[in-house]
């Protein structure tokens, strides 16, 4: 990549709309070069001891790219030697199982992981500008599924998780944070739907219904108040016919 960027500050605007004359650079002009070379890998071990049981244990080497930062004009919330970001390396590690019960109408998906991050790319706000930098950051939980189809057409659907993620050494206006919370990231989630099908006018009906929750979460890695999402659910319906 590439990256050229500059600010300038025009005075405000003429009467009838055009553009008043040019001040000056709003801030020093940067130029950049990045160039990275990524891999990425999966291993992953599977034991079937019978038809409806799997167990499996596996390691995934994830990557995504460094880029640069765009300051908001005329902002001078961090300086240039900020604008460059590192490529960001995962190791996940995962163990799990998927299990089938009651002559396959019932499935059972768990799993516990956990994620090892190296330059990880934390997101956050300081005043008008965003900002995504560079630090050591673990995710960790676990995740169940539940389907079941007690009867002909009807489906029943659970799942829930639980994570706890910290992003550690989060440098905000000269001050370190040790750990914050990840950006976007909610302790516990979960869903539940019922879905019923049934022949109807020479074709299929589905009708069905859901409720999912959510728990709070940050969406800066900063976690001031002001980006504090309080925790929500959604509830959904819908009738189709095919």
């Amino acid at each position: 990549k590439d990256y050229f960027y500059t600010s300038t500050l025009f005075a405000t605007a003429t009467p009838d709309g055009g553009q008043g004359p040019l001040i000056g650079p709003a801030r020093p002009s940067f130029f950049g070069k990045s160039s990275d070379t990524l891999v990425t890998a999966k291993a992953q071990l599977e034991f079937r001891p019978n038809d409806d049981l799997l167990l499996y244990a596996g390691w995934n080497r994830g990557s995504k790219s460094g880029s640069f930062n765009a300051p908001y004009a005329g902002s001078f919330a961090y300086p240039n030697d900020e604008m460059p970001y590192d490529p960001e390396k995962l190791d996940a590690y995962e163990i799990g199982t998927k299990l089938d019960l009651m002559d396959r109408r019932l499935r059972l998906n768990g799993a516990v992981f956990y994620y090892d991050y190296t330059d990880y790319q934390s997101f956050k706000f300081i005043g008008l500008s965003s900002q995504v930098t560079n630090n050591k950051a673990e995710l960790y939980g676990g995740e169940l599924e539940v389907t079941a189809t007690p009867a002909d057409g009807l489906t029943i659907e659970l799942a829930g998780s639980h994570v706890i993620g910290k992003v550690y050494d989060v440098s905000v206006g000269g001050v370190i944070f040790p750990s914050n919370r990840p950006p976007f990231t909610s302790k516990w989630q979960g869903t539940a739907a019922v879905t019923y099908e049934f022949p109807f006018l020479g074709g299929e009906l589905s009708v069905r219904g859901d409720v999912s929750y959510r728990s709070s979460f940050f969406y800066s890695v900063t976690n001031f108040s002001s980006t504090y999402v309080d925790g929500y659910a959604l509830v959904g319906a819908n009738i189709a016919w095919t």
